[in-house]
């Protein structure tokens, strides 16, 4: 579904944002005034234009977490959150909040309620959630960068589908006062750029370090390929041959695909209930069908079954972390294909799909480590992305290697 520009009625409080010219439409942007805000300093990132999902908070505005409901049943917020206060003073302007899946709650970009973001290099294709808004304003070049989340593959997904970087840290690393949560034991800050320099420079204001060195060891997960098929891996291997040469080979799930995916959904299901659940009781919010039933399900995991969930992520976070010690990254796909169409006929099953999408972005999620998107290859004429996992805290060594000569003459 696509919304047509000014069809709503839903307005964003002006506080001390003021209204300007709406910027190009591609429905990356929520409805409504467009809101602006100035650096507050200089540094890094100076002259540089930036979007936000709109899971985080600006002083003085509503926000709507991606439903009108959140929207009507919330107050404006008192201050930025320290993400977007960091970018301000770092020499950047804000230049809007972005369109995203209901309170983040999905892979593939739609929203019911505000539209699906164009992916502008592939049209006919989803632009990949929850930070949809975001991916596809900096595709565009609407922005220079974006800022998302990413608590299941919400930042690594869509960088895939629009053919742009994107960047996942270490859990922890990354402050979320002031964003929406969904599922606080996996939420991360995530940001987008089109060059992996300009990725690495937003990295050392968010990180608060400067770049480290490079990962110089790779290891190719092939049962994370299994999960892409066979025309992704060809692709994917022989452009990652081009950028690190020989690779050696892991398995890196110590169980089924399967059982990874089964333990985020569990673990993100509870969790999400856990914050959103007295919110939905009072407020009795509209949400999209698929939404809705996401919400049901969660309100019927039990507490038991949660905490044999984080008890095999234990299992699971040892075997990853212990797979990539100081210097190494794991080579992955950062989604298993290209976007979906937006109008398949038959439609496509949208159960396997997200199974196949989080079992693929577990390894990280579940890890708890820093992951990379390069924008690297082409599957059907629509962009396929490289993930890169990288050890724990060593996110400055992946932003390096994403600034790095070699990377910036492979992409095209």
């Amino acid at each position: 579904m696509r919304c047509r520009a000014n069809s709503r009625t839903l307005l964003w409080p002006g506080g001390v944002a003021r209204e300007m010219t709406e910027p190009p439409r591609t429905d990356a942007f929520v409805p409504g005034p467009h809101l602006h805000r100035l650096p507050t300093g200089t540094g890094p990132l100076n002259g540089l234009s930036f979007a936000a999902k709109d899971t985080f908070d600006v002083a003085a505005v509503r926000k709507s977490s991606g439903n009108p409901d959140w929207l009507r049943t919330h107050p404006p917020a008192a201050r930025s959150s320290p993400v977007i206060e960091q970018l301000l003073a770092a020499g950047a302007r804000l230049e809007g909040k972005t369109v995203l899946d209901e309170l983040a709650f999905g892979v593939q970009g739609e929203n019911e309620f505000y539209g699906t973001p164009l992916n502008p290099r592939a049209p006919d294709r989803t632009p990949g959630g929850s930070s949809s808004g975001s991916a596809s304003a900096v595709a565009r070049a609407l922005v220079d960068f974006a800022v998302g989340t990413d608590t299941g593959g919400s930042t690594r997904v869509p960088a895939s589908y629009c053919g742009i970087f994107g960047m996942r840290p270490t859990t922890g690393r990354i402050s979320l006062g002031g964003v929406t949560p969904l599922a606080p034991s996996f939420d991360t800050v995530g940001w987008f750029a089109r060059d992996g320099a300009l990725l690495a420079r937003i990295g050392s204001v968010l990180l608060g370090e400067p770049t480290g060195v490079a990962p110089y060891r790779f290891l190719w997960a092939a049962d994370a390929f299994e999960i892409a098929g066979p025309r992704v891996t060809e692709e994917l291997r022989s452009r990652a041959h081009e950028l690190f040469g020989p690779m050696e080979e892991i398995r890196i799930y110590p169980d089924l695909p399967a059982r990874a995916y089964q333990t985020y959904r569990t673990i993100s299901a509870f969790e999400a209930w856990q914050v959103h659940g007295p919110w939905i009781a009072e407020a009795q919010p509209r949400f999209a069908a698929a939404i809705a039933g996401r919400f049901r399900d969660a309100s019927m995991v039990t507490r038991a079954a949660a905490e044999a969930a984080y008890d095999y992520r234990k299992k699971f976070q040892s075997v990853v972390r212990a797979a990539t010690p100081a210097g190494t990254a794991i080579v992955v796909p950062a989604a298993p294909g290209p976007a979906p169409r937006l109008r398949e006929d038959p439609p496509a099953d949208p159960v396997a799909s997200r199974e196949r999408i989080i079992s693929l972005e577990a390894i990280a999620t579940l890890g708890g480590l820093p992951e990379l998107a390069i924008p690297i290859g082409t599957v059907d004429d629509a962009p396929v992305g490289l993930g890169l996992i990288g050890a724990e805290g060593a996110d400055s060594s992946l932003l390096a290697l994403a600034a790095s000569g070699a990377v910036a003459r492979a992409v095209r």
